[in-house]
This record gives C-alpha cells, structure tokens and sequence, in this order.
C-alpha cells in the first residue's frame, strides 16, 4: 500500500514535468519575487514545523508513559512525521479528482531528541554559499526540499497547499 501511494506521487511528479520545461534552474538563477516567494514558503514551513514537533512531542510523552508501565509489553516507539506538498487548483497540471501532490517527505524519530531537524532553530541553510536563496534563515524541511529531493527550483515554487501527520507506533517484545 506505502509503495502504491508514493509511485502514485512519483506519477504525479513525472506527468507535471511533462508538461512543463523543466530548466533545472540554479539557485543563482532565481529572480528576487521567486526568492520572495520561496522564503513565504519557508515562513510557512516554520509554522507547520512547530506544529508538527508539538504534536510529536505529546505523542512521544504519552508512548514513553505506556512504556514506562511495566505491566505491558511496549519496549519503544517509532514516530512518524509525514509532510505532502501540492500544487494549487490555478496550476495547469492540477486535476480535480487527482491528490495533485508533487512530493511527500517522511521524516522518521526513533527517539526524543529535538536537537536537530523539526523545530530546531537552527539555520539549515547552505550558508556562506553566494547565491540568492541562502541569504535567509531556512528551517528543516525547507533544506530538505532543494537538498534532498529531486525538485527542481521551479517544483519547489509549484506548491500552495501542505498537508501534514504526526503517527506514533508502539514497538513490542514478545520474549
């Protein structure tokens, strides 16, 4: 089913690129409204962050209480943070009755440490880099979009809407 879902988003991704020119645009390439927009995107991105890492963190608390009952067999959680980029009803290539998504990035937590990734604080950026797009604070997810994806800058600049989820699993040892 996982592998259905993301083929179907690779679908997706591959029939946008058809019917546009993708240029692979260099970051030095972009003019000052697509850097505009894009640090809105990172704004944007900030907020759902802090969302995303809230909600992973009371799931974490409640798991690592089960955990901390020893009358059960849970030993451990995986949690889950799954994150879709879509492209807006005005797109050309957007389609009613499809779910329009260019990407979905999942990032895994297999423990509490917030010190690096959601809600971090910290400056992903590429930063000494001379161009346009590393000129600002950038967060996690945005780094995550032009660092490690296959999108181009013009994909990137493609997405209205987001959708996130935070799943958090009970991990059980059956000695």
């Amino acid at each position: 089913m996982i592998e259905k879902y993301y083929k179907k988003s690779f679908d997706a991704l591959e029939r946008m690129r058809e019917t546009i020119e993708i240029t692979n645009t260099k970051c030095n390439d972009l003019i000052p409204t697509d850097v505009a927009k894009l640090q809105v995107l990172n704004k944007k991105l900030m907020m759902y962050e802090k969302h995303m890492a809230t909600e992973a963190k009371e799931q974490v608390a409640r798991i690592k209480e089960k955990i901390a009952d020893r009358d059960n067999l849970i030993n451990g959680f995986e949690c889950e943070v799954e994150i879709s980029f879509f492209i807006g009803k005005y797109d050309p290539d957007y389609e009613e009755n499809e779910d329009n998504i260019i990407i979905t990035m999942t990032n895994t937590i297999l423990d509490d440490n917030w010190e690096w990734g959601l809600d971090d604080g910290l400056n992903h950026g590429m930063e000494g880099w001379d161009a346009p797009v590393h000129n600002f604070f950038q967060c996690s997810t945005f780094h995550g979009l032009y660092d490690h994806t296959q999108l181009d800058w013009n994909e990137i600049l493609r997405i209205e809407d987001i959708e996130f989820s935070v799943t958090t699993k009970a991990c059980h040892d059956i000695v």
